[in-house]
């Protein structure tokens, strides 16, 4: 026999009290989120440092693809040599894992450069429309290269003269030498570079008409901007 005391709004109040008693504690674990940091293009048997953030109590396992070896492990940072071919893509990964079992990962690419250039004979440069142009790497460079951060571009006049890497209004018409050099070997190519202006100068024109009385001073009044 059901008691009928135990009537559905009391146990409600039951439930409410029961629950009012009870103390519910909630942790919450934040995954380790390393982020490597280090070159990405290294020279051929060359060695290079890799780190992620350190946080106490945390471990860190590295691995490097086959064209490295791992020469010093510090915790958070290893030293690595790298051996592999020129032009190859290599990889350093780091597992993280915290007090509490959580882990999180993190992948760096790596380019070993490759030192042996050839440059385009000759090349043909047209400066922008802003009047001026970066020489860049890949502009003078014939070939495959799976990166050119360790490439410097150097622009010489016919006199010798160096240029920086930019080629501006002042030298279209000119031929001009352009050397690029690679900083792990300090090998260089060159290529002439002839440089032409194609893209005319044009003007954003207002809108609207403008009205200009036949005694107005033309210097107050403004000009089209030329680009």
């Amino acid at each position: 026999m059901v008691n009928p005391a135990v009537t559905p709004a009391f146990r409600r109040r039951l439930f409410a009290w029961l629950l009012a008693s009870c103390t519910f504690s909630i942790f919450a674990y934040a995954q380790p989120v390393p982020i490597i940091s280090g070159e990405t293009a290294a020279c051929q048997n060359d060695a290079y440092f890799y780190t992620t953030i350190n946080t106490p109590g945390n471990t860190y396992a590295w691995t490097v693809s086959p064209g490295g070896a791992i020469l010093q492990n510090l915790g958070n940072t290893i030293e690595v040599g790298w051996y592999g071919p020129q032009n190859s893509t290599q990889t350093v990964s780091v597992v993280e894992t915290d007090a509490g079992g959580m882990m999180g990962a993190d992948v760096h690419t790596v380019h070993i450069v490759r030192s042996v250039l050839t440059c385009e004979n000759t090349v043909q440069v047209s400066i922008d429309q802003d009047g001026i142009i970066e020489i860049l790497p890949d502009m003078l460079l014939e070939g495959t290269y799976n990166t050119f951060d360790a490439f410097v571009v150097e622009i010489y006049n016919q006199q010798g003269v160096f240029l920086g890497n930019t080629i501006t209004c002042a030298q279209v018409g000119l031929t001009l030498t352009g050397k690029v050099r690679d900083l792990c070997s300090g090998n260089s190519c060159w290529s002439t570079m002839i440089v032409e202006d194609k893209l005319p100068p044009y003007f954003l024109c207002p809108t609207v008409p403008i009205e200009i009385p036949c005694d107005a001073n033309l210097d107050s009044i403004p000009h089209p901007l030329g680009i």
